[in-house]
């Protein structure tokens, strides 16, 4: 249950996949897939205590969902951080990955080792090379689901 809800939602930071030591704030993926899950659960708990409002009371005393819960979870999802830049029409994949450095690979070719023991890990850190914990996820299906509210459609 959610006692409170503040105005503006941000999702913990998480360990970033291809780099254990360091953390992202605010990741795209992970919001927006939180974001799909919490309108769900809404739009799920409200069509139940419609259809069915007797089960619907049962169920919900024994899962102990309060009867304005669902309407928390739409606020939150509402306005949980997703890197939508309106203007661009693009994700931030975390918080401030737009303003990490920009490398040009092709620069470094040819090339016989891998870029991070090219470029050092302080800098590959400082870089948006390797800032994809999420690249092989399928996210199409998330489109049509998560709602744009402020922040954008995921």
């Amino acid at each position: 249950m959610l006692s409170a809800v503040p105005s503006h939602v941000c999702a913990n930071p998480i360990q970033h996949v291809r780099s254990p030591a360091s953390t992202v704030d605010d990741n795209a993926y992970t919001n927006g897939l939180a974001q799909w899950n919490l309108e769900v659960a809404a739009e799920i708990v409200n069509f139940v205590g419609e259809r069915w409002p007797g089960p619907w009371q049962a169920l919900s005393r024994r899962l102990g969902i309060e009867p304005e819960e669902s309407h928390q979870w739409q606020h939150v999802a509402r306005d949980l951080y997703t890197g939508f830049d309106e203007q661009t029409g693009l994700f931030e994949q975390f918080r401030g990955y737009f303003d990490l450095e920009e490398i040009d690979l092709a620069t470094f070719e040819p090339r016989t080792a891998p870029i991070d023991v090219l470029l050092g890990r302080e800098r590959i850190q400082r870089s948006k090379i390797i800032k994809q914990p999420d690249d092989d996820a399928d996210t199409s299906s998330l489109g049509t689901h998560v709602s744009r509210g402020s922040q954008g459609k995921f």
